[in-house]
């Protein structure tokens, strides 16, 4: 674990085994393959932290079994440590892909997130958590318990990253998401995810507007694809950044490898930390520039090349 001195990012979230099945009866032309990868989102934003320097550790949920050292294995390799309580699980949940002759896929998971005690330590900064973390059963309650816990000490970061397939009912799912963003310092979403929990009724621009003005967060950031990014802050400022211009290979992991940027964006410049709290929601427009192209150029990397393979720091 991180000492007192050298500060540290606790990310709190799933991860899973990817299982990607291709070719088969479905397409003809290429014989069946299955290929394992250690994915999740809160997983690959803490990979995002760790190759980018930052000492970080991961609250999981996974087994003591192969698919579970594989995904510690991989965590190791950026640097981030595992905490303790994250392996007792019966079994490493998986999400398995199915990839049909156009190139689309459908997605079934076999999944169980039901962390324990979640551990915070004194040198942490920063707490992130999203996704399916946020949203399920028996987990969730846990993790937002931890976050309460935590908002004294540290700035708090959310992503909802809607996973409809697993989510189901947008409407419980927002529920549960709005009582996040109300404990949370910083908000990344995409267009999509707002489309979606809000069910197309309303603007990610009213949507931001209302995150910051009446859920008390400092900084929200909408990603939306090929049309860029907008930043909203609690003290006025609104920033746009085009996408970069990049040959995208795919976009998987791409908003997490943004996530890892923001935070690690907004670490250098000494807003993370509950007393910076009052900075933060304060943050002049250069900044905010400054933080968004920082995670746009790690998130450009990331889609430049295959799978959720975020940037190592000697890369920028």
């Amino acid at each position: 674990m991180a000492s007192t001195h050298e500060r540290s990012a606790l990310i709190i979230g799933e991860a899973l085994i990817d299982i990607v099945n291709t070719g088969g009866a479905a397409d003809a032309s290429t014989a069946p393959s299955q290929r394992e990868y250690p994915g999740g989102s809160p997983m690959n934003v803490a990979i995002g932290l760790g190759r980018l320097g930052r000492n970080t550790h991961l609250a999981t949920w996974i087994g003591d079994d192969s698919r579970g050292d594989m995904i510690v294995a991989h965590l190791r390799d950026a640097g981030v440590s595992v905490d303790a309580q994250s392996t007792e699980a019966a079994y490493t949940s998986t999400a398995t892909a199915h990839i049909d002759a156009e190139g689309s896929a459908s997605y079934e998971f076999d999944l169980e997130w039901n962390p324990q005690e979640i551990a915070l330590e004194r040198s942490d900064l920063v707490v992130h958590t999203g996704s399916i973390a946020a949203v399920v059963e028996p987990g969730a309650e846990r993790v937002l318990e931890r976050l309460e816990r935590a908002h004294d000490q540290c700035t708090i970061t959310f992503d909802p990253n809607a996973r409809p397939s697993i989510m189901k009912d947008p409407v419980q799912t927002l529920e549960m998401v709005e009582r996040y963003i109300r404990l949370a310092d910083v908000v990344k979403a995409s267009d999509h995810d707002i489309d979606w929990l809000y069910q197309g009724k309303r603007s990610y621009r009213d949507v931001a507007l209302d995150w910051l003005e009446n859920f008390d967060s400092k900084l929200v950031v909408i990603t939306r694809g090929g049309d860029g990014v907008d930043a909203f802050s609690a003290g006025g400022v609104e920033y746009h950044d085009d996408a970069p211009s990049v040959e995208v290979v795919d976009t998987v992991g791409a908003g997490d490898s943004f996530m890892a940027g923001i935070i690690d964006g907004l670490w250098t410049k000494r807003l993370l930390g509950a007393k910076k709290r009052h900075l933060l929601r304060d943050i002049s427009g250069g900044d905010v520039a400054g933080v968004i192209s920082h995670a746009s150029q790690i998130a450009g990397i990331t889609v430049s090349r295959p799978g959720a393979n975020p940037p190592w720091l000697s890369e920028l």
